[in-house]
């Protein structure tokens, strides 16, 4: 008797998991004929992605697949990409916290050149160094479909030891971070802190009291610039993504800078995601610049980058000529009043601005104290800027008191 048909692929499915030795999950069974499929936290593991994967080829029902936290690692990871060159019907997938490393980036890199029909990709949590960027980069310099992606939570702007701004400071096999005050061994020969990158003779950083001898000579900055400036060309070269999460990825230095440079020349993204890198005085100047001929971006979250006033300063210039930026969330910057009052002061200068939202706050967990405290002068503008734009909304963390000092502000160039 001939049979019937199968385009879910349940008998694909219970093949491919006896030839492969794991036990079918049995959520799938029952749900591979929805447009929506959920499967975080299932263990799949690699081979259970695998034999996922083979199904998935045919199956014309499923649109929207999470497969968050299956720790399907690079392996898993690659049999989903070359299910997903076949498969023209998954138009968003959730790949996150599976330690894909770049064995996974690679393969699905490879995926987006020839994918067509993928919208959405969430990567976030999968531990990416700055390797997997590079074939991530190429593949967004070509695929001009995805419209939104998550790289949050990985390693993309580091070249050595610890993220200094993960809270976590998970252990690289390198050692610690570059700027810990302890320096411990650097996989470089460069002092770190050394802004002309002299390979020292010794080997060792001028900075270290305990003169520990790195084993190479590359300087893990000149690493991260060069992924700044990838991602950044690849950024400015790509028409179709709208939204892009970079958070927690350690992107900072000249490779920051550059970053932002292809932000600016990007004009389809409408939401980006920055918060917790290290932009700093540089990455806000590059920024600044970019958000003058940069007209489409409409969100963009720059908190915890270490902004100092000079830095949000030139910031605002940026603002002063943009027409499109709705939502700027700038929270746990050490910015102090002055900056506050520059970006307010910018807005209020451009009679064309779309502002709605600002955020200055510090968003403390532990105290209200540290929360970025404003002056009279910046409620008197706040109140002037209320009359031409009724709907603009400021979070900071209150008033000065008359009896605290605040440091002096930088003068507006």
């Amino acid at each position: 008797e001939k049979q019937q048909y199968d385009p879910t692929g349940q008998a694909p499915y219970r093949e491919a998991c006896k030839t492969l030795g794991v036990i079918p999950v049995s959520y799938f069974l029952r749900n591979m004929h929805k447009s929506e499929v959920s499967m975080v936290h299932h263990g799949l593991g690699p081979q259970g992605a695998m034999a996922l994967a083979v199904p998935l080829v045919t199956n014309t029902s499923i649109l929207k697949l999470n497969l968050r936290d299956n720790w399907m690692e690079g392996v898993g990871g690659a049999a989903v990409a070359d299910m997903l060159k076949e498969n023209c019907y998954i138009t968003e997938i959730d790949l996150s916290e599976n330690h894909m490393g770049e064995h996974g980036a690679k393969a699905l890199a490879s995926m987006l050149i020839e994918n067509t029909t993928l919208v959405s990709l969430n990567l976030s949590g999968n531990r990416l160094d700055e390797r997997a960027a590079r074939h991530l980069a190429d593949a967004l310099s070509r695929n001009q479909n995805l419209q939104h992606l998550d790289l949050s939570h990985n390693r993309l702007g580091e070249a050595a030891g610890r993220c200094p701004q993960d809270a976590a400071h998970r252990m690289l096999p390198t050692g610690r971070c570059t700027q810990d005050a302890t320096h411990r061994t650097l996989p470089t020969g460069r002092c770190p802190q050394d802004a002309t990158h002299r390979t020292l003779p010794t080997g060792r950083c001028p900075q270290d009291a305990a003169h520990r001898t790195p084993p190479t000579g590359r300087c893990p900055q000149d690493a991260m610039d060069s992924l700044g400036e990838t991602l950044g060309t690849a950024l400015a070269e790509n028409t179709g993504l709208t939204s892009f999460n970079l958070a927690w990825n350690c992107i900072r230095g000249k490779g920051a800078v550059a970053f932002a440079r292809g932000l600016g020349a990007n004009i389809f993204l409408r939401a980006v995601d920055l918060s917790y890198n290290g932009l700093g005085k540089e990455g806000a100047v590059a920024l600044g610049e970019g958000l003058k001929e940069n007209n489409t971006l409409e969100e963009l979250d720059i908190s915890v980058n270490r902004i100092p006033p000079e830095g949000a300063i030139h910031l605002a210039v940026g603002l002063k000529a943009n027409k499109t930026v709705r939502i700027l969330k700038m929270s746990r910057n050490p910015m102090q009043s002055a900056g506050c009052f520059a970006v307010l002061k910018a807005v209020e200068a451009n009679p064309a601005s779309a502002m709605e939202y600002l955020d200055f706050s510090w968003r403390s967990l532990l105290s209200s104290l540290q929360d970025i405290s404003v002056d009279q002068e910046f409620e008197d503008l706040f109140s002037s800027v209320k009359a031409t734009l009724p709907n603009l909304q400021v979070k900071h963390g209150g008033q000065i008191r008359p009896l605290q000092k605040e440091l002096q502000r930088p003068e507006q160039n």
